[in-house]
């Protein structure tokens, strides 16, 4: 479909979890400290627990956040609490760094993982969802502040998509910027439904990422886009 663009399709969800994982775990070896950004909702959860079987150095690998939901410690509704429930529980060794932090607010979270980012090896892999309306991490078209944040040199910044159906009822964001995501050597996005695969191919053909924020996340000089998708 394009050539930054590499669509696996899978004919059920227990093959599709199996590549997708497998694939994300090779991108992840290698002797340097590797860096992995998750995404929360529930499309990735399989992919998930079968990436916890695999065979890496869980102590050494640091885990991040693509973006989270503006919501109290432990909520289940969280990104981090999906990513320890199908991740971090089933691989004891792994930890995970927070992008919400405690007691703070949205800014002064985003400003903490600005500056984690700069103390800490680029992310190597960066796994990606995407919205039935084309959004990405949680950039949502037509959230007031999305301008801000696209145009943003910084990788993370706070939305508000309160104007947003596809957001709700999880208004207030912390999300990887169009420049936090071009530093992620290695992006794969994970999709279930025909309906997300003709997202994807309107996307493309529109070729408007401020419409579409799921074109942002399209490959670079490092590699295409690696999509996995099944029914």
């Amino acid at each position: 479909m394009n050539h930054s663009l590499l669509l696996h399709r899978h004919a059920d969800s227990t093959g599709w979890a199996t590549a997708a994982a497998t694939a994300i775990a090779r991108a992840l070896q290698g002797p340097q400290r590797q860096r992995l950004l998750l995404s929360g909702g529930s499309t990735p959860a399989p992919v998930y627990r079968q990436l916890a079987q695999a065979a890496l150095d869980w102590g050494q690998l640091e885990l991040g956040l693509v973006d989270e939901r503006w919501l109290a410690a432990g909520d289940a509704n969280r990104n981090d609490r999906l990513v320890e429930q199908h991740l971090l529980a089933l691989q004891p060794q792994a930890r995970l760094q927070a992008l919400a932090q405690p007691g703070s607010s949205p800014a002064l979270s985003v400003q903490a993982a600005n500056a984690h980012w700069q103390q800490h090896p680029l992310p190597t892999v960066a796994v990606l969802g995407m919205g039935n309306d084309g959004h990405t991490a949680s950039l949502f078209p037509g959230a007031r502040d999305l301008a801000q944040a696209l145009d943003s040199t910084a990788p993370y910044a706070s939305i508000d998509a309160g104007d947003c159906p596809a957001a709700q009822p999880f208004a207030q964001r912390l999300s990887l910027t169009p420049a936090g995501l071009g530093h992620c050597q290695q992006r794969f996005l994970l999709l279930r439904g025909n309906d997300k695969l003709d997202t994807l191919t309107t996307a493309l053909k529109s070729g408007n990422p401020r419409h579409y924020p799921i074109l942002y996340a399209l490959g670079s000089s490092t590699g295409p886009l690696q999509v996995f998708w099944c029914p």
